[in-house]
């Protein structure tokens, strides 16, 4: 259904943009006054959700494919207006990241899927729901009737579009300059198909999700057409679903091929029209319409064609489903990046104006913002509030907090030393989706998560830039960055070119996978185990006691000192009425780091005579003492497994 370049005609390109120009500013103003700050999540949540099933194509018989669009189960979680943000967000980056889609069909694209759609599939829900109670099958059974029809009046509109072209512009030998089929050919085509099987496939998939919210977060379904506040704990069971289905995507393109399945209607080459005419007119004629040969020639050509790196389009299937999946979590990604972009717009004014009110009370609240000492003991007392929030993710009822401490400090890092030695980028991507399940299970928040593709990306690309270019990594190019004279330095000359190679970006892509999922797996250990059993845990892996005492002591005694400085500071201030000059200020700064030193050196002589005279050696005894279960066992023999299992794919 995605209509690309060279199909529609100006005079129905521009129309359908003047018509979405219209509708995404009447969305945003709707959107400023109904969507809730903490729903923007869900929002980008529902965005990647349509751009990922959208990646599933389903042959039919007769050769061709489809896909399910997700727009009505967005418009009954968040409403129209939202869905039509977030599909509309999802076809934008379709069309300029992987040319699904043309540049000027955008408008007429988010006409069909992003409006048509979502609107009328919300309105037929609305309709069979009414006011039924969460829990009524009505509901489920007016997202799937809701969803079929909506699938099948954006698939009539676009056969319509199609069907007109040849009336509206055609050359003085009356062939069409776009699309070749009139309405005769193109409504049944486009209609049939999915009245028999797409818009079955988009009623389905909502009607299932509707009940799985139905038995795990009914609070997404509200009974009115207002949604209501989500938990985020269904929230993340969501966003672990979509990340399985990025796993999956590759079966887009492999059952495709598997049934030697060609492109959908309507979006075929220039060739491929060319043949698709003759066929239509019994062998009278064979052309490539004038707009769609100019569309291919001048139009724009996507940086990751039809999901695709650059040069893979004759690499082997296995490569291809590669660079299927790569193109998801790129997608994904940019999606989630737009929204982000998008926050302050779609958010409440509310929501904004009482941040800002925090914002500023927290600025005023704090003199001296620019003092180096404040903002030193600021940074103390975030890292003392991580670990704090860390034995608060520790005491939760998940599946990694029941193992003992012994068992997933050995079976955790074995994990990483085998991750280590993993080259296959598909491999490594499964292992992170592995990660990510478990974060899910053992209730880590996904900000936790998140915050470990914030410091992947800048850590590896740092390292891994050079590692990019031919001159380092020899290749197949992909993106020339420059172009040399010939130049020689000495003996040695300068490339003809600076390119960006294939080879250095599955160099690239490995070592950041494998960062990723060595990260999150220390994540999954660090978070879910309280520090002194995480100390008692290295234990196991024979440690010295001395250096676990060094450790507990200094993670124990770190509040200890921050405090104390902290009271130094705060008596200064208190007793100043106004800053003192320079010199003075750093001769008080040095002299309160000499009196720190003398309480820290006081304190640990006196703790640890007090431990010393109750008999301690070095090891730490605990009130819980852990000990082995099946489950631990069970825990060990996984790891063991899927170290196994590593290495074989590797």
């Amino acid at each position: 259904m995605h209509i690309p370049d060279g199909y529609l005609g100006p005079q129905t390109y521009a129309p359908a943009f003047a018509v979405m120009a219209a509708f995404w500013a009447a969305g945003n103003a709707r959107l400023k006054q109904t969507l809730r700050l903490k729903q923007v999540p869900l929002l980008a949540l529902g965005a990647a959700f349509s751009f990922v099933i959208m990646m599933f194509n389903v042959p039919i018989p007769g050769g061709s494919t489809g896909h399910a669009i997700g727009a009505v189960l967005i418009a009954i979680l968040l409403g129209p207006w939202a869905a039509m943000l977030a599909v509309s967000l999802a076809l934008i980056v379709q069309a300029l990241l992987f040319g699904d889609g043309g540049i000027t069909a955008i408008g007429a694209n988010c006409v069909n899927m992003a409006v048509i759609c979502p609107f009328a599939g919300w309105g037929v829900y609305r309709l069979i729901a009414g006011s039924a109670p969460v829990q009524s099958a009505r509901h489920w059974l007016g997202g799937a009737v809701g969803g079929y029809l909506g699938l099948s009046l954006a698939a009539l509109a676009t056969g319509i579009e199609f069907g007109i072209q040849p009336l509206l512009a055609h050359d003085a030998a009356g062939r069409a300059l776009y699309c070749p089929f009139g309405l005769s050919i193109a409504v049944p085509a486009m209609t049939i198909t999915h009245l028999l099987a797409f818009s079955l496939i988009e009623g389905v998939v909502t009607a299932l999700v509707i009940v799985y919210l139905q038995r795990t977060a009914p609070a997404m379904l509200p009974a009115s057409g207002v949604a209501a506040s989500q938990p985020m704990s269904a929230a993340r069971r969501l966003a672990l679903g979509l990340g399985l289905l990025v796993l999956l995507a590759p079966l887009g393109l492999y059952l495709p091929a598997k049934f030697h399945a060609g492109a959908a209607w309507g979006e075929w080459s220039a060739t491929e029209i060319k043949a698709e005419i003759a066929r239509y007119s019994g062998g009278r004629e064979a052309y490539v319409p004038a707009g769609m040969r100019a569309a291919e020639e001048h139009g724009w050509h996507a940086p990751f064609p039809d999901y695709n790196l650059p040069g893979h389009a004759t690499v082997p299937l296995s490569s291809l489903s590669l660079s299927y999946l790569l193109s998801g979590v790129l997608g994904v990604l940019g999606i989630g990046g737009l929204v982000l972009l998008l926050k302050r717009t779609i958010a409440q004014e509310e929501d904004a104006g009482l941040a800002a009110v925090r914002d500023n009370t927290a600025t005023r609240t704090r003199p001296g913002g620019r003092n180096l000492v404040r903002r030193a003991l600021g940074s103390f007392a975030h890292l003392l509030a991580e670990l704090l929030a860390n034995d608060a993710i520790a005491n939760r009822p998940g599946v990694l907090q029941r193992i003992d401490p012994r068992a997933k400090v050995i079976g955790l890092l074995g994990l990483i030393v085998v991750v280590t030695l993993v080259q296959r980028p598909s491999t490594l991507a499964l292992a992170y989706g592995g990660c990510l399940a478990l974060a899910a299970l053992s209730r880590i928040p996904a900000r936790r998560v998140a915050q470990v593709w914030l410091a992947v990306p800048l850590f590896s690309a740092a390292i891994m830039l050079p590692a990019l270019l031919n001159v380092v990594t020899p290749g197949a190019a992909l993106l020339t960055l420059w172009r040399f004279t010939a130049t020689h330095l000495g003996p040695w000359a300068l490339p003809p070119t600076l390119t960006i190679t294939d080879a250095g970006l599955l160099v690239a892509g490995r070592f950041v996978l494998r960062t990723a999922v060595c990260v999150t797996l220390a994540l999954l250990l660090t978070t879910t185990t309280r520090s002194h059993q995480l100390f008692r845990g290295l234990r196991a892996l024979g440690v010295p006691k001395l250096f676990i005492m060094l450790l507990s002591m200094m993670e124990r005694y770190l509040t200890v000192f921050v405090r104390a400085a902290e009271e130094i500071h705060l008596a200064k201030i208190s007793r100043a009425i106004t800053m003192s000059e320079l010199r003075r200020e750093q001769a008080w700064v040095a002299a309160g780091m000499g009196a720190l030193f003398r309480r820290t050196q006081s304190l640990g002589n006196s703790v640890y005579l007090a431990m010393v005279s109750r008999g301690y050696t070095g090891e730490a005894y605990l009130l819980d003492e852990p000990r082995w279960q099946f489950t631990d066992a069970a825990f060990l023999l996984l790891a063991v497994g899927v170290a196994a299992l590593l290495l074989l794919l590797r």
